[in-house]
């Protein structure tokens, strides 16, 4: 008998990943990693569940979980569905008790992840111990983003967000600190070999650390190495929050590049960090909520073979966005409120101007910005 043979499969979970960046239906690595932290967890419940219905034990049996396994046994054509199964070893003398125990494990799971999902004490349901391994599990997920464990979809959603881990990691522990994806954009102050440490000084004044080791370590001492010439790096990893929502600290780091000082999202990084009194005592802060929208807008439709534009905030809270093209100047006064903008081109050789008044809420208005920035520039630099 053949190993295939001796094995029986029961399909147990089905993740699914949503949000904007899964509409390609693929699965990034990096957050199967993450989905793979589910082993452990459903583990230490099953244990649980096992020593609740035997109060007498202190531990498992020899051999409680033996011929038995969880898999990724694929993702699912079409969708970013990620199929864990259960396979059994008929052959290896496993217990029955231990796929119930499994299977209360996961539903259990479950039922604290749609608790958490309506804010409502997950205690009762986990185990401390159970509950701080939620910060291995989807610490990729973005704002917006979700990983649904919805057992069919045409019932309730059941779904791990940020917040829904948020709650669930401190339900663990008052002192409990949040392990979630983050970007740091900054300038590195300082690194301590002895500690194999790095000091970031982030573009809003404040200070964090992270490991110095790793495939981007150059990255980090190239940083370092011209700080005094105002060199800023962006580091993507995993970061350490404080219950507050404060990033305490970078706990490892899947990316970092030297930044252009024209990148855009780090000028408006430093938009954000703007203070009252910004301009000679005068000046207000410039809406978060508005440079989060921009910043999103020249993600998804600006192209890069315009080149950065110069950023600067005005007096009356809005972006200015300047574009030097030969002898034509041309800008746009964004109303950050408004979502519109006021476009001028002036060419100081033909003396012509165009003014135009944009709604920049949806694409089309950013598709007609680039084409208004495409006809200034000039005809050599167009080609």
């Amino acid at each position: 008998m053949d190993d295939e043979s001796r094995k029986a499969v029961q399909e147990f979970l089905r993740p699914r990943l949503v949000g904007n960046r899964f509409d390609g239906h693929a699965i990034p690595l990096e957050l199967l990693r993450d989905i793979a932290a589910l082993e452990p967890m459903i583990l230490e419940a099953a244990r649980i569940e096992y020593l609740r219905g035997h109060e007498d034990r202190q531990r498992l049996p020899n051999g409680f979980m033996a011929g038995l396994s969880l898999v990724l046994s694929g993702v699912q054509e079409g969708s970013a569905v990620a199929s864990i199964d259960l396979e059994v070893n008929t052959e290896q003398g496993f217990q029955v008790e231990a796929v119930e125990c499994l299977q209360k494990a996961r539903d259990s799971i479950l039922e604290a992840i749609d608790a958490a999902g309506r804010e409502e004490p997950v205690g009762d349901l986990l185990s401390p111990k159970t509950l701080a391994q939620f910060n291995q599990i989807g610490r990729r997920i973005r704002p917006g983003e979700a990983i649904d464990f919805s057992p069919s979809l045409s019932g309730p959603a059941v779904r791990l967000s940020r917040e829904a881990r948020r709650h669930l990691v401190h339900a663990a522990s008052e002192s409990s600190r949040v392990l979630e994806e983050v970007i740091v954009k900054g300038g590195v102050e300082a690194v301590d070999h002895k500690r194999n440490e790095f000091r970031v000084l982030q573009t809003d004044g404040r200070k964090v650390t992270g490991p110095l080791r790793g495939t981007f370590e150059e990255v980090v001492l190239e940083g370092c190495s011209h700080f005094e010439d105002g060199a800023k790096v962006q580091i993507r990893g995993i970061g350490e929050f404080a219950r507050t929502g404060s990033l305490a600290r970078i706990d490892s780091v899947d990316h970092a590049v030297i930044l252009d000082p024209m990148d855009i999202s780090l000028r408006i990084d430093e938009l954000r960090a703007l203070r009252s009194g910004w301009l000679d005592g005068a000046g207000r802060p410039l809406p978060r909520d508005g440079l989060d929208w921009l910043g999103d807008c020249f993600d998804r439709w600006y192209p890069r073979d315009l080149g950065s534009p110069f950023l600067y905030p005005t007096e009356e809270s809005q972006v200015r966005a300047e574009w030097p093209l030969g002898d034509v100047d041309a800008s746009i006064e964004v109303d950050l409120t408004e979502k519109s903008g006021a476009f001028h081109a002036f060419n100081f050789k033909t003396g012509r101007e165009n003014v135009k008044t944009l709604d920049l809420a949806g694409r089309g208005g950013w598709e007609a910005l680039i084409a208004l920035l495409r006809d200034s520039r000039p005809v050599e630099e167009a080609k």
